[in-house]
C-alpha cells in the first residue's frame, strides 16, 4: 500500500526543540497559520485566535515561566494559541477544534521544512501569560516554529493493535 504525502507528513513530524538562527518569512508563517484555519469546529465556530510573538525579549520573557524555557527561548516565533469562547457553546468541544487546528499547523510546518514544538505547560500558566499580554482570550497553548538546529532522529512508535481496545 503506498502512503500519499500527507500520510509521509504525518509519520515524519516529529517536536523540535532545538532552533536556527533564522527568522521564518512572513509569507511562509501565514500560510502556517491559515492551515489551522481549516480544521473542523463545531458549529463552524473557528474558536482559535493566534498571537505571533517574534520579539526575542518577550518569547524569553514567556519561556522563564516554564521548565522549557532551555529550547524556547531560541525559537525564532513562539505562536500563542487563544480560545474565543462566548460561553454559549461546550468549552471542551471549542477546545477539541483547536486541538485539530494546532495539528493542522504542525504539519503545515513540516511539510514547508519547520520544526514545531507544542509547549502544553502554558496553558497551567495561562494567568501570568494573560496578564502580561493583556488578554480578553483563553490561553491554551504555545507552539515554537522555526527552522530545525537537530538532525534527523528516529523515534518508535508502538503498532496500531497496541492501542486496540477492540473491534464491535
Amino acid at each position: 500500500m503506498q502512503n500519499g504525502r500527507a500520510v509521509e507528513v504525518i509519520k515524519s513530524r516529529r517536536s523540535i526543540r532545538s532552533y536556527l538562527d533564522i527568522q521564518i518569512p512572513d509569507s511562509d508563517l501565514n500560510s502556517i497559520l491559515e492551515a489551522g484555519l481549516y480544521a473542523p469546529s463545531g458549529k463552524n465556530r473557528q474558536p482559535w485566535r493566534f498571537l505571533i510573538i517574534k520579539d526575542k525579549n518577550k518569547i524569553r520573557q514567556i519561556s522563564k515561566f516554564t521548565a522549557y524555557s532551555r529550547f524556547m527561548h531560541n525559537a525564532p516565533v513562539l505562536v500563542l494559541v487563544y480560545l474565543a469562547s462566548s460561553g454559549d457553546y461546550s468549552i471542551e468541544k471549542d477546545i477539541l477544534s483547536i486541538g485539530a487546528c494546532m495539528q493542522n499547523i504542525l504539519l503545515a510546518a513540516a511539510e514547508k521544512g519547520y520544526g514545531s514544538c507544542v509547549i502544553g505547560e502554558l496553558y497551567s500558566l495561562k494567568l501570568e501569560i494573560e496578564n502580561m499580554n493583556h488578554m480578553e482570550y483563553k490561553l491554551i497553548c504555545g507552539i515554537c516554529i522555526g527552522k530545525s538546529k537537530e538532525k534527523e532522529y528516529g523515534v518508535e512508535f508502538k503498532e496500531l493493535q497496541h492501542f486496540l481496545l477492540g473491534v464491535l
